[in-house]
């Protein structure tokens, strides 16, 4: 597995988090950036040198969506019992991932809350998100927060470079490496497959781009889809229709990111790109 590329900036950030370890974290940017890795690769820094793949497995606890639906309440109970655990000395930290955090349901964010507001001593809690906004303000206010920026060509060209990355692949993933580690697992297809529908959606009429919207299965395919139409609406000749069209777009990315419904995001955009 390539080491992850991280942005100097973010790279510092983590750093002087590093040094300087506060009890709750909100690792934030665009997907792609390698942030539940880094949260992850945290986690293993800070539980302590001397510990085995047993203390890994034992002290650090993920949650996370299933099937890109709401964390429920029943999925956090667990967390209370976790962080309560006494742990032994040769273990620095118990640590508490909450990866694709905007996803919390508000009942479940609630009773993360209680756990932030006043933590056992030696707990960490990092919370992974791509979006702030669908996150209480309550508990935005009581993490420190480590902002995820894409990297800068010259960053992240050694990594195309050792996955040998097709050149109209990394134009259509951009500079996102954990996009680019995934799409070179499979060799590129899905890549291809979301460009050849992407260019199948914008020449079609409303009925056959709501037929590719029913094809279409979860979050992920979706947001795909619309990264690949807004990079081709960007890259062509402006048209009549380009402004309505590149509205459409912003409006389904805003509600991709505050967790709207894929099914219903989708058919509004198949019926209003014309």
């Amino acid at each position: 597995m390539p080491a992850m590329v991280l942005n100097k900036s973010t790279a510092r950030q983590l750093d002087m988090a590093e040094l300087d370890t506060k009890h709750g974290y909100l690792f934030l940017g665009p997907a792609g950036l390698g942030k539940t890795s880094s949260a992850k690769y945290f986690a293993v820094k800070k539980i302590g040198p001397d510990v085995s793949q047993g203390d890994l497995a034992r002290w650090i606890m993920t949650i996370s969506p299933i099937d890109d639906k709401k964390i429920s309440i029943d999925q956090v109970r667990p967390a209370s019992d976790f962080i309560n655990k006494s742990k032994p000395e040769h273990v620095n930290y118990r640590v508490l991932i909450i990866d694709h955090a905007e996803l919390l349901s508000p009942e479940a964010a609630n009773s993360l809350l209680l756990l932030v507001e006043e933590p056992p001593a030696a707990t960490l809690i990092i919370f992974v998100s791509d979006s702030a906004d669908a996150l209480p303000s309550t508990i935005l206010s009581r993490l420190q927060k480590i902002s995820f920026y894409p990297p800068i060509a010259k960053e992240i060209e050694p990594l195309l470079s050792s996955l040998e990355v097709p050149i109209w692949a990394a134009e259509a993933i951009g500079p996102f490496p954990a996009k680019l580690i995934a799409a070179s697992q499979d060799g590129y297809k899905s890549i291809a497959s979301i460009s050849e529908i992407a260019d199948k959606f914008i020449s079609a009429d409303i009925v056959g781009r709501l037929t590719i919207a029913a094809s279409l299965e979860g979050k992920a395919d979706l947001r795909s889809l619309v990264s690949a139409i807004a990079l081709k609406l960007y890259r062509s000749s402006p048209s009549p229709a380009w402004l309505k069209q590149s509205n459409s777009l912003i409006f389904a990315q805003s509600h991709l990111y505050n967790n709207g419904n894929p099914k219903f995001i989708i058919e509004s955009l198949a019926m209003e790109f014309e």
